[in-house]
């Protein structure tokens, strides 16, 4: 399970600084990218007092921070992933919601998902949909004790995945995401359910699917590929 933080995106003390600054690096330049999709004044960043405001055609507004893990570029990174809400409202909100969600997957940073209804604030009338942004926090490591003992490393080698998850009637579910047991990040799979992901060596493969609120494991072989998962609507 990952752990997700709920804090407004200002304050917190000298530590989270370099955090905020980050976060709000990213949030500012998906806020221009929606903006190049439709006419850039309908766009808003909205906080969580402007709820007795008219509502903007183009409602962004940040949900929650989510821990993904560490890695390593040119130095120790923190991994995150920011949940935002995109709500259109008014008489060209089908349109806009069109354009703004073609736009996003248009490109290769950003996900999107079923918009969550579990934070109210995030969700004012109209229709939309959720961004995944993500966000990597250079982080500082202290210098290293000597060790004068052999380092042993172990290593494990990995393999793509490819696969697809359909409904009953075998068509695709888009919109679901989709993790291996050997990863802490899901993948959304694109509007025919195709997925693509990064996992062990191993020929019976575990993977847990998300989809509408709800989260189930398969076990699959991966023997031959694609892998299909058949979501049976079941609770």
């Amino acid at each position: 399970m990952r752990v997700v933080w709920v804090y407004p995106l200002g304050g917190g003390g000298q530590e989270r600084g370099a955090a905020v600054s980050v976060v709000r690096t990213e949030l500012a330049a998906l806020v221009e990218i929606l903006r190049s999709a439709v006419p850039p004044d309908d766009v808003r960043l909205v906080d969580d007092d402007e709820n007795d405001r008219e509502p903007a055609p183009v409602a962004v507004r940040a949900i929650a921070l989510s821990r993904v893990g560490r890695s390593r570029r040119a130095g120790p990174v923190l991994d995150l992933e920011l949940a935002v809400s995109v709500v259109c409202t008014g008489d060209q909100r089908l349109e806009n919601l069109e354009r703004l969600i073609t736009t996003i997957e248009g490109g290769s940073r950003y996900s999107t998902s079923t918009l969550d209804r579990r934070w109210p604030p995030a969700t004012p009338a109209g229709i939309g949909f959720q961004v995944q942004v993500p966000v990597a926090i250079p982080l500082d490591e202290p210098m290293a004790v000597t060790v004068r003992e052999p380092l042993q490393v172990k290593m494990q080698v990995g393999r793509h995945l490819t696969g697809v998850v359909i409904d009953t009637h075998g068509n695709g579910l888009g919109g679901a995401r989709v993790r291996s047991a050997a990863s802490s990040v899901a993948v959304a799979c694109d509007p025919q359910g195709r997925f693509e992901c990064f996992s062990t060596s191993d020929t019976e493969q575990l993977l847990t699917v998300e989809f509408q609120d709800s989260i189930r494991q398969f076990t699959a072989n991966a023997r031959m590929l694609p892998i299909t998962l058949r979501w049976d609507g079941k609770d």
